[in-house]
């Protein structure tokens, strides 16, 4: 059956892939909510997969009949009155729940899948023609964000809006053993529900509800969802940390988000794009470990790692780098973590120079940058009025201010707009900043940074490893 997928643009490029792997036509548009700006599928996405039994579930939990029934009976109408109500009674959280419900349970349904197939007989009946609903499973969560936007916007609507969305992410949560297709847009639904409209006239960002974290988290511990799911979670995650919680150390839901998340990146046997997310994540969060165990940086030792890793893609060394750069760095040895960003930055040149047109070099070569210095007036550590990256997170160190210039050294070529390389003397100029310098541990008596990689398995990806 052929299966049109509508959802966010880096979602319809990750899962196309496995489409293709078992032989389903990738037919479809793509709605950009978000996503990166390459229009080609990444190197090594297309997985060796036989099958995909995911795509083959079939749980449907509404009937066409049951489907009808609410909208007969009035549900509708009860809910859109429920969210009036400053303080729901039972009957009026009844409501909420019973319309909650009935938008999850629609996506479970296998006509939203399905692809319109255009009746070209004349004869057939308009029943017949119109048999396939022209409504699909991203529509679906459309309508439940405008039926938010229409009827939950008021100040008083806020603990009826609230409820809801407490009953809409238990419900989604119902659906994580469902077809691959539901299953990815209960997520997507999950990371677009808001708490409430923000008010983008005064800059104001709609907040996500950070009720649907754990469930969000335990999508991306579980390795027996698929690494597509995955993304779309640790993307709602990163909205979640970026949003709609509070901007300090104080909030323990960012701790327990960014060591969870931390220990899912720390393996590699995972794509690397859902790795990319991951310390994507991490950076939002901004917490370098549990403030209870001072001596233990656990979320810094594993960016470190990972940013070190040469078995690791280049997207993921570099957005490891970069979210090093929006964490509390106070108490830290920062001369190691030099080290490796200028180690990062030398490998990143040599790559360039042994194939300039193979790499995506130029947002590897910035997001390194970013990882000493703030992206915009917002960028920021959690919990400081410090401006975000390295030389402001840790300012006045001189290991740090040594090893920005060695970076922009590698920026102003690897940002040149006409392609040009680096120079042998360059090149030396790095080898023996690196000689003169040396890595080691973040803490005193702890782990080094660098260790020998086990060779990558199982993730999806045969590309070359990014280092040289």
């Amino acid at each position: 059956m052929p299966i049109r997928l509508a959802c966010y643009e880096w979602v319809l490029r990750l899962t196309l892939g496995c489409l293709l792997a078992v032989g389903l036509p990738a037919t479809g548009y793509c709605q950009a909510d978000g996503g990166d700006d390459e229009s080609a599928i990444p190197a090594g996405l297309l997985q060796n997969r036989h099958a995909m039994p995911e795509l083959e579930i079939t749980k449907e939990l509404l009937t066409d009949g049951e489907e009808a029934e609410f909208k007969k009976k009035g549900g509708e109408t009860a809910l859109q009155k429920a969210f009036g109500s400053a303080s729901p009674n039972e009957e009026e959280k009844k409501a909420l729940d019973n319309g909650a419900r009935w938008f999850v349970y629609r996506l479970t349904m296998v006509k939203y899948r399905e692809e319109e197939t255009p009746n070209k007989d004349k004869n057939a009946s308009a029943a017949v023609k119109n048999s396939t609903p022209k409504e699909r499973l991203p529509e679906i969560r459309t309508r439940v964000l405008n039926t938010l936007r229409t009827y939950a916007t008021k100040p008083s609507s806020a603990v009826a809006r609230e409820y809801f969305l407490k009953k809409l992410t238990e419900h989604c949560e119902e659906l994580l053993d469902n077809n691959f297709h539901v299953r990815l847009n209960a997520v997507l639904l999950l990371g677009q529900i808001s708490l409430n409209d923000g008010n983008l006239a005064r800059g104001l960002e709609p907040p996500a509800f950070a009720g649907a974290y754990p469930v969000l988290l335990e999508v991306v511990q579980d390795t027996k969802q698929h690494e597509a799911i995955r993304v779309a979670a640790a993307l709602a995650l990163t909205r979640i940390c970026r949003t709609a919680l509070t901007p300090d150390l104080a909030d323990k839901r960012r701790v327990e988000i960014a060591v969870a998340v931390a220990a899912v990146l720390a393996k590699n046997n995972t794509h690397w794009w859902l790795q990319m997310r991951l310390a994507e994540c991490l950076a939002a969060a901004g917490v370098a470990g549990d403030p209870a165990d001072k001596n233990n940086p656990a979320v810094l030792q594993t960016l470190a790692e990972v940013m070190s890793d040469k078995q690791r893609h280049w997207e993921v060394r570099v957005e490891a780098a970069r979210a090093i750069g929006r964490l509390p760095l106070d108490g830290i040895t920062v001369g190691p973590i030099a080290y490796e960003m200028v180690n990062l930055g030398h490998q990143l040149a040599q790559g360039y120079m042994a194939n300039p047109k193979k790499e995506s070099w130029t947002k590897y070569f910035w997001k390194l940058y970013l990882a000493f210095k703030k992206s915009d007036s917002n960028d920021k550590v959690v919990g400081d009025r410090r401006k975000a990256g390295l030389l402001e997170a840790i300012p006045g160190q001189k290991e740090i201010k040594d090893a920005y210039e060695q970076i922009v050294i590698i920026t102003n070529v690897g940002l040149d707009p006409v392609g040009k390389l680096f120079s042998a003397e360059q090149l030396k100029t790095l080898e023996v900043w690196l000689k003169d310098h040396k890595s080691g541990s973040i803490m005193a008596g702890g782990v080094p940074i660098s260790k020998p990689s086990a060779p990558k398995k199982g993730n999806g990806d045969e590309s070359t490893p990014s280092g040289p």
